[in-house]
């Protein structure tokens, strides 16, 4: 998908609307990482049921192979693909105590980190690789595709954009 469409498409979904529900989504032989009031980790991605009773996903496209979004739920996801048979792991948490600032607060702006890869055909395809949501009540809540580096010591090292990486939420970013 262009740029373009792409860009339209992730704020049709997503601009004015208020988060009702939140799932993260696991591998099931891998485990969430929830570093509390700084950032959460989900392997596979996340979904968000918008105020609209439509959904919204960013995580893993098992078709493509990397990270991308799309106004589907996870369910139709994995129904659309051919590649997802593995078993995946559900956590809720539009109740924990990170996301209070965010769930039924409409969204009033996004910032979009681009990327892009060519298909087998040589047709190319601009995805995001971070969306940061801004809230009406001024929050700020960044969803993007990482390869991290966390030290037991010192937490959180090292987070670069990686469309191959997982999907980290990263809660009123500085």
């Amino acid at each position: 998908m262009k740029l373009e469409q792409k860009k339209q498409e992730i704020e049709n979904a997503l601009i004015g609307k208020e988060i009702i529900e939140v799932k993260y989504y696991q591998s099931a032989n891998s485990r969430f990482h929830y570093n509390q009031e700084r950032f959460h980790l989900c392997e596979v991605g996340m979904e968000l049921l918008l105020s609209d009773n439509h959904f919204f996903f960013f995580g893993w496209d098992f078709d493509y192979e990397l990270i991308d979004s799309k106004p589907l739920s996870f369910e139709n996801i994995k129904l659309q693909s051919q590649n997802s048979d593995a078993q995946f792991l559900e956590d809720r948490v539009t109740n924990d105590l990170e996301w209070q600032n965010y769930v039924h607060t409409p969204i009033s702006n996004i910032e979009i980190k681009w990327n892009w890869f060519e298909d087998l055909t040589e047709n190319r395809h601009d995805i995001p690789v971070e969306l940061t949501l801004q809230f009406a009540n001024h929050h700020e809540l960044t969803i993007g595709a990482y390869q991290m580096e966390i030290n037991h010591d010192e937490g959180l090292v090292k987070a670069d954009n990686d469309s191959e990486g997982v999907v980290m939420i990263f809660f009123n970013p500085a």
